[in-house]
């Protein structure tokens, strides 16, 4: 037979045990939060990482057109003036008509 000890005991482990597991329920729901928190920005940090490279790629793909297309400018104003020169020395020996 069950001795109303025994059944206050078992009503206050039951008690108990159910004052327990709501606060670890919450701190599971809570750990399984930042753990996805986390992965979010682990995956954005990558996207980041990736996205900075690229950039920095392209960055140095315009910075060598721009160097190349420098360097034909000057080319082409050198060419010019030689260009310009050579007319000049040229007008001397074209007769002139008055």
């Amino acid at each position: 037979m069950v001795g109303v000890s025994d059944c206050a005991r078992a009503m206050f482990l039951w008690s108990l045990k159910f004052k327990l597991l709501i606060p670890l329920t919450q701190v599971e729901r809570l750990r399984s939060h930042l753990v996805s928190i986390e992965e979010g920005y682990t995956a954005d940090l990558l996207q980041s990482e990736e996205r900075e490279k690229e950039l920095r790629n392209r960055l140095a793909i315009a910075e060598e057109k721009a160097a190349s297309t420098s360097t034909a400018v000057q080319h082409a104003r050198l060419v010019n003036h030689n260009i310009t020169s050579i007319i000049k020395r040229l007008v001397c020996f074209i007769p002139r008509v008055n």
